[in-house]
Order: C-alpha cells, then sequence, then structure tokens
C-alpha cells in the first residue's frame, strides 16, 4: 500500500517525465485542403505549403516554383546535381531534376541539404516527401496534427563520443560503409560537425556512393561558417567533379572543375591537375575534341611546372610521374582512335619511354619503336623556329 509521501514522489516523477517528453516532441498543425494535409514552410528562406506525403520518395516541387527559386537567387546553379526517373501512382516512369534544397525550415526545425526533385510539370503538387521526413525523426499522425518525437538532440554526450569512437575506427580498418551507417546515425542523433562531413564525403567516395558523396559536398559549399579559402572549400569541388564525372553527368562534372580552379593554388597542384584531366575526360566524352585536348594539355603543364620537368627529362625517360603518364595515355588513345595516329603515336612514346606499362603495351599493340618515335619528336622540336 503506497504511503502519502511515496504518491507525491510518484505524481512527481509522473509530471516530469510528462514534460521530458513533452520537451522531445513538437506538435504542428497541419492545413486540410482538397482532402490532403498541407505543412506551412520555408524552402531556402521561401515561405510555401508542401503536402505531407509519407508515400513520394523525395521532396517534390514543380517546374514554375523551381523557375522562382532559381529566378530570385533562392536557388543556384551549383543546387542542380543531375537528372533522373521517377516512377507516380500509375507506375509510369517520369523525367525529372534532381536539386538539393539547402533548408526546409517547419516550426523552428531546420532540416539541411535535402534531395528533392523538380517535376517536368509547370503545376505539380509541391511534395514533402521522404528526404525530409525521414530527417524529422519518428513523427505521429493525430488528423489534422503532425506531431514530431524526440525533436531534440536523441543522443546523450557520452553516446555521441562513442559513435564517434566507431566511426574512427571504422576508418582506420576502410570498412567506410560501416562508417557512413555511424555517420548517418550520429546526423539523426546529434547533428554532424565539420569533420563527420569531411569522413562521409571520403567515405561515401570510396564505396561508390556518388550521389552521397555529392549531397555532403554541396553541404560544405552551403556552410557559411566555412571559409572559400578553406582546403575543404576547394576539396569538396573536386570530390564533387569526380564523382559527376564517374555517373556519367559530364556537363555537371565541367561546371564542377571550373568552379574549382580558381581556388587552386600551387600547394593543390595535384586537385587543379585532376581538375585538367577530368575536363580532358568529360569534353572528350562530349566529342569536344578541341577542348578535350587543350584540357590535357593543361593537365600535362601543372605537372611539369610543379615537379621542374623539361621536354628533355621527357624525351630521356626521366619523368616518371604516373599522373604525368596517364594523361600521355589517355592523350594518346584518343588522337590514334580520333584519326592522327601520328601525334597520338608521340604521346605513347612520351609514356612508354617513362616506363608506364601501359603506354609500353599499346606502343606494342600499334607498332610503334617508341625510340626512334622519341627521336623523330626530338628532331621536330630542333627544327622549331
Amino acid at each position: 500500500m503506497m504511503t502519502g509521501k511515496t504518491k507525491r514522489w510518484l505524481v512527481i516523477i509522473i509530471a516530469l517525465l510528462s514534460f521530458i517528453q513533452a520537451k522531445s516532441q513538437r506538435t504542428i498543425i497541419m492545413e486540410s485542403e482538397g482532402g490532403v494535409y498541407k505543412i506551412p514552410c520555408t524552402v531556402n528562406g521561401v515561405k510555401m505549403k508542401l503536402i505531407f506525403d509519407t508515400g513520394a520518395a523525395k521532396v517534390s516541387i514543380s517546374l514554375a516554383m523551381a523557375q522562382y527559386l532559381y529566378e530570385n537567387g533562392y536557388l543556384d546553379k551549383k543546387d542542380i546535381i543531375g537528372s533522373s526517373k521517377a516512377s507516380v501512382a500509375s507506375g509510369a516512369l517520369i523525367d525529372n531534376i534532381d536539386i538539393i534544397i539547402r533548408d526546409i525550415e517547419i516550426s523552428g526545425l531546420h532540416i539541411e541539404n535535402v534531395h528533392a526533385w523538380v517535376s517536368k510539370s509547370l503545376n505539380a503538387p509541391l511534395l514533402l516527401g521522404q528526404t525530409a521526413i525521414q530527417k524529422l525523426g519518428p513523427v505521429t499522425i493525430d488528423n489534422n496534427k503532425l506531431i514530431i518525437n524526440n525533436a531534440s538532440k536523441t543522443l546523450t554526450a557520452k553516446e555521441t563520443e562513442d559513435l564517434k569512437s566507431i566511426i574512427d575506427l571504422c576508418i582506420s580498418n576502410k570498412d567506410y560503409k560501416g562508417a557512413i551507417r555511424n555517420i548517418y546515425k550520429l546526423e539523426r542523433g546529434w547533428g554532424l560537425d565539420l569533420e563527420q562531413y569531411r569522413i562521409l564525403i571520403v567515405s561515401c567516395f570510396e564505396s561508390e556512393m556518388y550521389e552521397d558523396c555529392i549531397n555532403a559536398c554541396k553541404w560544405l559549399l552551403n556552410n557559411d561558417k566555412i571559409s572559400k579559402t578553406d582546403p575543404d572549400y576547394l576539396n569538396a569541388y573536386a570530390f564533387m567533379a569526380e564523382c559527376y564525372k564517374n555517373i556519367k553527368e559530364y556537363s555537371m562534372a565541367i561546371d564542377a572543375s571550373h568552379l574549382g580552379l580558381p581556388y587552386c593554388t600551387d600547394e593543390s597542384y595535384l586537385i587543379e591537375y585532376r581538375f585538367y584531366y577530368n575536363l580532358g575526360v568529360c569534353y572528350e566524352e562530349l566529342n569536344d575534341l578541341d577542348k578535350s585536348y587543350l584540357h590535357y594539355d593543361n593537365a600535362i603543364r601543372v605537372i611539369e611546372k610543379a615537379k621542374n620537368l623539361t621536354i628533355t627529362d621527357l624525351l630521356e625517360g626521366r619523368a616518371r610521374d604516373k599522373e604525368l603518364n596517364l594523361v600521355f595515355l589517355k592523350k594518346g588513345l584518343s588522337l590514334m582512335r580520333h584519326g592522327d595516329p601520328s601525334s597520338g603515336s608521340t604521346y605513347l612514346a612520351l609514356g612508354a619511354l617513362c616506363g608506364d606499362s601501359e603506354c609500353i603495351r599499346y606502343c606494342k599493340l600499334y607498332d610503334i619503336n617508341y625510340i626512334k618515335e622519341a627521336k623523330r619528336f626530338a628532331g621536330f622540336l630542333k627544327g622549331k623556329p
């Protein structure tokens, strides 16, 4: 049998638990309209109402809304990450434009870097889909009330530090997918700092999760706390360019490379080289050979300048540099395929002279005597005015 004192303590405990539960919940009143519930929110600072749709894979906005956001500076070119096909209720596949929404604010809660679709239809409904709903955490719907449970951080400081230790262990063991899983747990329960986003970018890239890597890069680029002179800013563009190239979004890779190049310095010459190399590859894939060869040559010049290499070093086989030889191979093969075997032979011979096994293999395949080819090229250079 409870004493009066025990009952008082029980009432206090129940009240405290109720207070804690109330503090970890947030209730949003949705507006019923045409048989659907809409949530007032702001998208990149623009007020709008989105239909709460648990059946939608991603947040979706109409082409007309996207045009408004873009024309008024609320959506930037770098927020557009590609295109994809989506399945609608009828089962048909439709084309969409993929974007990153930097911030969706709902009743004071901010959801950052949300993957979204722009429908090709001008007047498509605005949907709050799973890419945003999942970031809200556990939710309950009670008629027109959306109850967000655990609206505050759900991990204790100790749990957070334990997760960070697990992430570090995953990275040391090169368990990149394990690192990603635990980073996403940390994001949902506490939030990520700059170091975790660095780890996320590398882990997604190494796991070939290129879209996730691009999304993490965009978080960095849209973070006002990161200076444009910070190496992370340059690295984000470098990873983006590489990811876009790998998923064959060549135009987006070109844009990311051009955006990153102005931030390169003498110390970051390897990233500058990679930008130019990727530009060469992408323009070649788009059949713009003049630009492709221009950027392959830019990549060569970056390495020559950084390592003080001369044409004599190349002709005498002293330029044993894997980055340089990769460009010789790539440009040489491109020239051979596109009807300029004389120039192609020269680039393959330069790589072979410098010991590159692939260049040597292709010289044998194309019956190129790279020693003679080097002498011919040296004679040509001596005869130049």
